[in-house]
């Protein structure tokens, strides 16, 4: 949610910026969203987030960059470090902090909007605070990973061991080990702190290094078979390489400058390894201009053997930057195709049709 406004200069970024990072909670039952808690950061960029599974259950992982806090000319200025991070939240440990009442209540008014199936209508309800923590006011739930450079994604493998990160500058793939990472908290292998985050020793994390991944590798999907799938933005191609060995076993060309892909369930515990979605940028020039919004490409490639397999070209709207896949079968057997009309809690439905 909002922080607080006041009117500084852009120069000022390193002293008066924050980051925020949002926890939103989920009624299982119902289905609401509420605001559980938000962090206030250091100023970096924070980009993609995954949650742990199995044994990193309880934490979350969010890829960061512009660790030099630059504020103009940013493809050159943010990138002078050889390595920004990922942060690595203890989501459970905060939740005891929300339990027993700690916090600030930030002043932040937003509304907050909530829309009823039955009546088919929006409600707005406008808030006024939300429950902050800042680093130092909650000790062992947040550290920083770092990781080269720029990264971009910070994802999680199916058995929950591995951290992924995708430096998009980097030469190098880095996967980190969950039961390092612990190992690493426990033994106080720091290196040093940013504004009360301590920063873990890079080595101490690490499993191990994808070599040669190609050129700007950016995000990282799974299947069921333990390989995992790269996007490389610069050299445009999709990576396979196996995730306990490190090694690459296939490469497959993109066109072009492809940013994120998906696998449907390739976030999640179980994934269905069968197809992947390559999501392209920088491709308005592929197919012809229909109208003032240009298409860019996709292409949905056949992972099932040994070696990729290209099924489909095909245009899409927008730049995409995010897609979540999961078999068409889970939602037909569970949608609705006959509404029951007394059902409808709308207060201007029609009364008259029995």
């Amino acid at each position: 949610m909002p922080v607080e406004n006041r009117d500084v200069p852009i120069s000022s970024y390193k002293e008066n910026f924050r980051g925020t990072i949002s926890f939103i909670k989920v009624d299982k039952d119902k289905g609401d969203m509420s605001i559980a808690f938000q962090l206030i950061t250091p100023p970096y960029d924070y980009d993609l987030s995954h949650a742990g599974k199995g044994p990193s259950y309880g934490w979350f992982f969010i890829s960061c960059y512009n660790s030099e806090q630059a504020n103009t000319l940013l493809e050159v200025n943010a990138s002078q470090k050889d390595k920004d991070f990922i942060m690595a939240i203890n989501w459970k440990k905060i939740e005891e902090y929300v339990a027993q009442n700690k916090g600030t209540m930030m002043p932040s008014k937003y509304a907050h909007n909530v829309f009823n199936e039955s009546t088919q209508m929006a409600t707005s309800e406008i808030l006024t605070s939300t429950r902050t923590f800042k680093p130092e006011d909650i000790p062992g739930a947040i550290y920083y990973i770092p990781c080269p450079k720029s990264p971009h994604g910070a994802d999680v493998d199916p058995t929950g061991q591995y951290i992924v990160g995708g430096g998009k500058l980097a030469t190098v793939i880095p996967v980190f080990a969950f039961a390092k990472v612990k190992s690493a908290i426990e033994s106080n292998q720091f290196d040093g702190e940013i504004e009360g985050i301590p920063v873990l020793k890079y080595d101490a994390c690490l499993a191990g290094e994808v070599k040669n991944p190609g050129l700007g590798p950016l995000h990282t999907e799974f299947d069921d078979k333990g390989f995992a799938y790269t996007s490389a933005f610069i050299s445009s191609e999709i990576v396979k390489w196996n995730v306990e060995t490190r090694e690459v076993v296939d490469r497959m060309p993109v066109y072009y400058s492809v940013g994120h892909l998906t696998i449907p369930g390739g976030d999640s515990r179980k994934p269905w390894g069968k197809y992947l979605l390559s999501m392209n940028k920088m491709t308005k020039d592929r197919y012809l201009p229909t109208g003032p919004e240009l298409t860019q490409s996709a292409q949905l490639i056949d992972i099932s053997g040994d070696k990729m397999k290209l099924l489909l070209d095909f245009p899409t709207i927008g730049e995409p930057h995010y897609a979540q896949g999961i078999p068409a079968d889970l939602v037909t057997k569970n949608q609705i195709k006959i509404y029951k009309i007394e059902d409808n809690k709308n207060p201007s439905r029609s009364k008259e049709y029995k």
